[in-house]
């Protein structure tokens, strides 16, 4: 305690300790805060910037300080500085800083290299610590220094740090530019870094006498301070000096009155240059230079077409082998449908007819010729005319004598039955005289009573006038019902086209009887058929028959379309069914309207960035238009949009 009182005893600060004394005096000039990025880099184009002080030492080096630069980082800035004098400017919250420890450790790095450190923030804590480290600090404003400077004059060998109304009022003076060139030569000003020189400052009186005298003139300066580091006895001033005074913390040994701690209570925040006012200027430059380029003109074009008649026949095919429309074959996909039908019909025969019933019979007598036996066996055939009759038993006829008065002949009767039924075999007496065989010529045959008991009846047969009744009856029968199954599986929106003869194709057919002129009241037909059609549908119908015709208009007249809403076409007409495959051939006939093709996308893109001049003569070279009309605004452009949305392009039709 006794050093220090000695110490602060010596006057105007002699025997005073360096460091206190440069903290308690020492200021420097307003200048720039310049980070260690920017001091290396104009380095190597031009010396270090620094402000001179109003003393004749060394000028004050400032360098700004980020928030995230740690103390290593800090302490290579200062050393690249390579000045006696390195002020820190700290505008942003830095935690590297907030340590007393790293505050007192830079003071004595540098201090090793006799490097006098400064510290110019808003933060009072950091303030406080900074001189509590033996850090140089900012002053009062300029005011109250050149008022305390007035009273008791400069000191000779100091600099004084610049307040933070001297930064404030640079950055006031760029917010308040009314211009745009106002505010960038006011910002330029600012980051620039340019030394504005202060007027001369000098120091508060550093002995009660002069206080006191400074008191007395009338001075306002007030210097504020925060408690004194070391405890000292009670000022020794006039009361005129202690009411002066009241805020100012000091200690005094005998006329020499030196502050303890001098810090600025009073928070004069040192500002945040920042880039956005700027940002925003440039950047509503550019939008409205991209709205004058890009947005502001706006063409149109119109373009008038005449239509031209024409008429054209196509033809279609409607193929199930086709997966897909096949425009250049003109062939488009379709399905054969297919349905069968089965019944039985049965109808009375028309035929009639006469034919033998019951057969007739008698008694023949045959007589031996031969002197010996003869045997006529059983179903020996005897005739009478055309009808023939044959033994029902085997008869021996004894021989016949010829020799002597008497002659007697070996006579047999025997029965007889005809052959085939019907009144035909009722024959009169004597009519049987023939016999067939080998027995001809050995025996002889005759009926002595007439043959009875033959008869006739009338039957119906099946003629082929009834079977061709019965095919076509069923046969219609069983079309129409397959045509009512084929109708059931036809949608709206599909065509469906019957297969030509033969279709219904017969798959089965059998009659009962099987033959013409059978025996029969009645004959039955059993019948299957399968009936066949080709599918497909009408829209891909439209569809084909458009790419056609617009394939028709296009080969006929390049670049030309069909005018959709003047096209009429017929019903299509089958012209043929392939076989077996079902393929229909159909022929349509069209007749419309086409006129020039008008692509407004890519008239839009050939026309985007063109001079008038050159637009017109792309419309012009456009062939088949009626009329074209260019506009383009504002007037005074000659160049069309470079945006291609910018261009409209209208269509105006003559006629139909």
């Amino acid at each position: 305690m006794a050093a220090d009182d000695q110490s602060l005893s010596t006057p105007n600060g002699e025997g005073a300790p360096e460091s206190r004394r440069t903290r308690a005096s020492d200021h420097a000039p307003p200048g720039f805060v310049r980070t260690a990025m920017e001091s290396r880099a104009r380095a190597q184009v031009e010396p270090s910037l620094a402000l001179a002080g109003t003393d004749s030492g060394s000028p004050w080096h400032l360098v700004r300080v980020e928030p995230a630069d740690e103390s290593p980082d800090m302490l290579r800035r200062i050393e690249a500085e390579q000045a006696p004098r390195v002020c820190l400017v700290v505008l942003e919250p830095v935690p590297a800083l907030q340590s007393l420890i790293v505050l007192r450790a830079l003071r004595s790095l540098t201090a090793s290299g006799q490097v006098t450190l400064g510290l110019h923030t808003r933060d009072q804590g950091l303030l406080g610590m900074a001189r509590i480290a033996g850090w140089e600090t900012p002053s009062v404003d300029a005011h109250e220094a050149a008022e305390v400077a007035g009273a008791a004059g400069p000191r000779q060998g100091s600099s004084v740090l610049p307040p933070y109304s001297e930064v404030e009022s640079q950055i006031g003076a760029a917010e308040q530019a009314s211009s745009l060139g106002q505010f960038w030569q006011a910002t330029r000003r600012l980051w620039t870094r340019d030394p504005q020189p202060l007027a001369p400052q000098q120091e508060r009186p550093r002995t009660a006498a002069e206080a006191l005298a400074a008191v007395a003139a009338g001075s306002s300066a007030r210097l504020r301070g925060a408690r004194p580091a070391l405890a000292m006895p009670a000022p020794q001033l006039s009361e005129t000096a202690n009411t002066a005074w009241a805020d100012y913390r000091y200690v005094a040994a005998g006329d020499t009155v030196v502050p303890v701690e001098h810090v600025v209570p009073r928070s004069v925040p040192v500002p945040r240059v920042s880039w956005w006012p700027a940002l925003v200027v440039i950047l509503a430059v550019a939008l409205l230079a991209a709205y004058v380029f890009f947005l502001l003109p706006n063409a149109r074009v119109t373009l008038q077409t005449a239509p031209v008649a024409f008429t054209s026949d196509v033809t279609l095919i409607a193929d199930a082998r086709v997966r897909g429309i096949d425009v250049a074959d003109g062939k488009l996909p379709a399905r054969v449908v297919s349905v069968e039908a089965a019944d039985t019909m049965e109808i009375p025969t028309t035929g009639q007819e006469v034919v033998p019933d019951h057969q007739a019979g008698g008694e023949v007598l045959f007589t031996n010729r031969l002197s010996r036996t003869v045997v006529v066996p059983q179903e020996t055939v005897v005739r009478a005319g055309n009808v023939s009759f044959t033994t029902t038993s085997e008869v021996v006829i004894p021989g016949s004598v010829f020799v002597g008065p008497q002659q007697s002949f070996g006579i047999r009767r025997v029965k007889i039955e005809a052959i085939t039924g019907g009144s035909a075999g009722n024959v009169a007496p004597e009519a049987i005289n023939a016999v067939d065989g080998s027995l001809r010529d050995s025996i002889e045959v005759r009926n002595d009573q007439p043959t009875r008991g033959g008869t006739d009846r009338t039957v119906r047969f099946v003629t082929a006038e009834d079977r061709q009744q019965l095919y076509n009856t069923l046969f219609a029968a069983l079309r129409e019902q397959a045509e009512a199954r084929l109708g059931e599986r036809e949608r709206t929106s599909e065509s469906l086209v019957v297969w030509p003869e033969p279709n219904p194709a017969i798959t089965e057919e059998v009659y009962e009887p099987a033959d013409v002129r059978a025996e029969a009241t009645a004959v039955r037909l059993r019948m299957k058929v399968r009936y066949s059609a080709t599918q497909f549908r009408g829209d891909e119908v439209n569809r084909l028959l458009s790419e056609r015709l617009a394939a028709h208009v296009d080969s006929t007249a390049p670049g030309w379309v069909v005018v959709n809403e003047t096209l009429q076409v017929s019903p299509p007409g089958v012209q043929r069914v392939e076989p077996g495959v079902g393929a229909v051939y159909m022929l349509i006939q069209a007749q419309g309207h086409r006129e020039p093709n008008v692509d407004a996308g890519q008239i839009r893109s050939d026309l985007a960035g063109r001079s008038r001049s050159e637009a017109q003569a792309y419309l012009d070279a456009r062939p088949g238009f009626a009329a074209r009309e260019l506009a383009v605004w504002p007037g005074w452009t000659d160049t069309l949009p470079r945006l291609p949305f910018r261009i409209d392009v209208e269509k105006q039709r003559l006629g139909p």
